[in-house]
């Protein structure tokens, strides 16, 4: 038995009994003490997708609060718009070596070529990060 502080499952007492109780068609039964609890369910497999269920309802209120204080979730673009102007005007030049362009902006030949074509022309994802 773990401590009570551990154990989201039985912090929703009330929430973890309806839910056994519908997804298992039978009794709930639950005692808690001061350090320990024991719970006698219909099976572990729906206290573990309950638990599951608890964390990502956790997980999409967290993005949300975010979201609603001008937070973005992911992985900043490597691309700035300077860069993509930088990297279109140099790859429509004749003689470019792409190798010791995308060394000088720090970021690898796929992302160049992601965001620029060999001629020089905005991709769709270039277009995207200038704002056309």
């Amino acid at each position: 038995m773990r401590s009570l502080g551990r154990m989201p499952w039985h912090r929703h007492q009330a929430e973890s009994e309806d839910y056994a109780a519908v997804r298992c068609g039978c009794g709930v039964s639950l005692r808690i003490t001061a350090d320990s609890a024991s719970s006698a369910l219909c099976g572990a497999p729906h206290k573990a997708e309950f638990e599951r269920e608890l964390i990502s309802e956790r997980t999409r209120a967290g993005l949300a609060a975010a979201r609603a204080r001008g937070r973005k979730g992911g992985r900043k673009p490597k691309m700035t718009p300077a860069k993509v102007r930088l990297a279109a005007a140099v790859m429509g030049k004749k003689g470019t070596v792409v190798g010791d362009l995308y060394e000088e902006l720090g970021i690898t030949r796929s992302t160049i070529y992601r965001y620029v074509s060999a001629t020089g022309e905005l991709r769709q994802d270039g277009k995207k990060v200038i704002g056309l």
